[in-house]
């Protein structure tokens, strides 16, 4: 058994290790699955879609940890975790998500918290901690689209030429976050990503500075390149 969050073995029948349990708290001492088999967190996440505040094709739903209770508790607002269940046909999107990111923290670029939690029927959704939250405040984070002025049907008709242009314009240190674009770029080249349309890059505003948002809404999609390979599911359609 390896944990769930950090892949480190583990020592005894617990899928989380103390230091994964760490990253998510450090008081919390265990984490129970959630309560509910893959089709009812389906089910969940259909219910909760019009709710949600980051959109995409893909099942999703927030959650809060309750951190006493040691266990991830549904919300339909205030979510500090965005969960994806297992996909009824491609079963182990989750994991192949939670692996992805890995292997881009591995080269030194910024994801968030995330990794794989249990479900009450044994399968696994893979959760990912909110980068745009601070206690209860909201960081700025703004997606690309918004900067350049397109739209959602307009997401695709653009270039990496032209994104180069709003880290220019926009970022506080431009020179240093056009090698974090280069960097990000290259892993997308490198997995086959094609889906870096302009909703999945955006820039946050931290402490003062504009940069990148951390290695999620721009590469969340190296799953499905991951996922299209022989051996491994595909996903039914893009976020």
């Amino acid at each position: 058994m390896r944990c769930l969050i950090t892949n480190e073995p583990c020592k005894g029948p617990e899928p989380y290790s103390p230091a994964g349990l760490c990253l998510l708290d450090r008081r919390l001492k265990s984490l129970a699955p959630l309560p509910h088999t893959r089709e009812q967190l389906l089910e969940e996440a259909a219910a909760r879609a019009v709710k949600m505040s980051i959109q995409g094709m893909q099942p999703k739903f927030s959650t809060v940890l309750r951190v006493t209770e040691g266990r991830m508790e549904i919300v339909d607002s205030g979510g500090r975790y965005i969960v994806k269940p297992p996909h009824l046909v491609y079963a182990e999107l989750p994991e192949n998500e939670a692996l992805t990111m890995s292997l881009v923290a591995t080269v030194n670029i910024e994801v968030p918290v995330h990794g794989l939690l249990q479900n009450g029927d044994h399968t696994r959704s893979s959760f990912v901690r909110r980068f745009d939250r601070v206690g209860w405040k909201k960081q700025p984070v703004e997606d690309f689209a918004q900067l350049s002025g397109a739209s959602r049907d307009t997401k695709y008709d653009s270039s990496t030429e032209r994104l180069i242009v709003v880290i220019d314009r926009f970022c506080t240190f431009p020179a240093l976050e056009r090698m974090k674009f280069l960097d990000r770029v290259l892993c997308a080249y490198l997995t086959g990503n094609e889906a870096m349309h302009l909703k999945n890059w955006s820039l946050i505003t931290r402490d003062d500075k504009v940069e990148l948002s951390p290695a999620y809404q721009s590469l969340r999609k190296f799953m499905h390149a991951v996922a299209s390979t022989d051996g491994f599911p595909m996903s039914a359609a893009p976020e």
